[in-house]
């Protein structure tokens, strides 16, 4: 069964776990891998089996192991290979877990290095690539293994009360990070803190991108660092939605441009939001529909070297980056790609909002890598798309899950269909009972964001 070191390393750790599957340090071992560590698609299926039998509360035991196979009817494909494993660790004795999830954890890093190693020598030999720009590519790459390592921290007596106080701190200065939306911030606890990954979903053409960018919006008139980035749309549409936004001009108008008289006052109005953009806000769009997490990385060095930090990125759709369209596998990249996302987030201090695509049955595809990632998912849904003759047109935003706090809370808005702009349900009955007209943007500030 054992026919290379790095088989050998995932069996013999796999062996220990089924041995000592009720040993304390089995949740530090567990700690320092992931799904996408295990090169072989044997072991790779049964740790995730171990890691699911863990994560209910139940002990990973072989017996159980096996139901959970039979459960996802892959004992005819692994049932031997259980097996095989159970008389390994019968034969092997004892075995020290995290020993050997150390190993497998560090061969899974000297794969990756190789690829790093073979994506540099290619593209130094295409010829169209910048030396300095493939150094530091790479350098980033081999950076990025290191963050988040699998560090485990111990607290004991004398140092509870001290990082206690420490944690509420941090936290409360996250909390500053809002929507902008007291409707929503009411349901949400600490929201976009920095290394938080949150997760935006819904089916097409329901609203995720408007939501998007009426947060982003939002979110940088408080003052905050934004980085829009926007592998499926490009720059000129994007700032279409900004500026229909953020000035009341329809998305119709804005596109009809050219053709406005040279006096037309709008021309005033869009220059001044642009203006706004460019002075006030610190607000940042890679434009590229290539775009991969190395790019991403690379844009993140560059925001914070002119802003000094970063706060929130808007990836839009995540399902579109580069590094997920180069692998049949997509289940083991995406698992892959959440690991190193979420290290991207940690390392630069950031909060990293994804917009995810269900299907029409309301699937999300991969949702349990998204889960087991996201401290928040906020549901997109829209009544009038699935009920033509719903009277208005209201965009939900609901609480999917929320990792340190309740799920199920809902933000109701309407959406001005000819800017797309939310309006908070309230205020938008609030402001048609008083006005006469449709309801329309608030127009660019003439200040500095507060």
């Amino acid at each position: 069964m054992i026919d290379t070191p790095i088989f050998s390393h995932e069996c013999n750790f796999l062996s220990a776990v089924l041995q000592n599957s009720e040993e304390p340090e089995l949740e530090e071992a567990l700690s320092l891998l992931t799904y996408a560590n295990f090169a072989d698609d044997r072991t790779r299926k049964v740790y995730a089996a171990i890691q699911d039998i863990w994560s209910r509360g139940k002990t990973p035991d072989p017996a159980n192991v096996y139901l959970f196979l039979v459960e996802k009817r892959l004992d005819g494909l692994l049932k031997d290979f259980l097996m095989e494993l159970t008389a390994h660790f019968i034969a092997a004795g004892s075995l020290q877990l995290i020993g050997y999830a150390r190993k497998v954890r560090e061969a899974s890093d000297l794969r990756q290095t190789q690829k790093f190693l073979e994506d540099a020598l290619d593209k130094a030999c295409s010829g169209t690539f910048e030396r300095d720009d493939i150094v530091e590519d790479l350098q980033t790459k081999l950076d990025s293994l290191n963050v988040g390592s699998g560090k485990v921290e111990l607290y004991g007596p004398g140092q509870i009360s001290a990082r206690r106080i420490e944690g509420l701190t941090r936290r409360a200065k996250y909390s500053e990070i809002s929507t902008g939306w007291k409707e929503l911030d009411v349901h949400l606890v600490a929201p976009f803190s920095p290394g938080d990954i949150v997760i935006v979903k819904g089916a097409r053409k329901l609203g995720k991108s408007t939501a998007k960018t009426n947060l982003a919006i939002n979110m940088a008139d408080a003052g905050k660092v934004i980085l829009f980035v926007s592998p499926e749309q490009l720059f000129d549409g994007e700032a279409d939605r900004l500026d229909a936004c953020k000035s009341g001009i329809p998305l119709s108008a804005l596109k009809n441009w050219a053709n406005w008289p040279k006096d037309d006052p709008r021309r005033k109005e869009l220059q001044e939001v642009n203006l706004y953009w460019d002075e006030w806000c610190k607000f940042y769009h890679l434009d590229s529909r290539a775009t991969s997490l190395s790019i991403i990385r690379w844009a993140l060095r560059r925001v914070k070297a002119e802003s000094g930090k970063v706060d929130v990125v808007f990836i839009d759709l995540f399902d579109r980056v580069a590094d997920l369209q180069v692998s049949n596998n997509k289940t083991a990249v995406i698992e892959m790609k959440l690991l190193e996302i979420t290290k991207i987030a940690e390392e630069f201090e950031c909060a990293l909002v994804l917009l995810v695509q269900e299907n029409d049955e309301g699937k999300t595809k991969w949702a349990g890598a998204y889960e087991e990632y996201a401290s928040l998912i906020l549901e997109v849904q829209r009544p009038k798309m699935e009920d033509p003759s719903y009277h208005t047109d209201e965009l939900i935003l609901s609480v999917y899950l929320q990792r340190n706090g309740p799920s199920g809370g809902q933000a109701k808005f309407v959406v001005d269909s000819s800017t797309l702009k939310l309006i908070p349900q309230e205020q938008f009955y609030e402001t048609a009972e008083a006005i006469d007209g449709p309801v329309r943007g608030s127009g660019a500030p003439s200040s500095p964001a507060s």
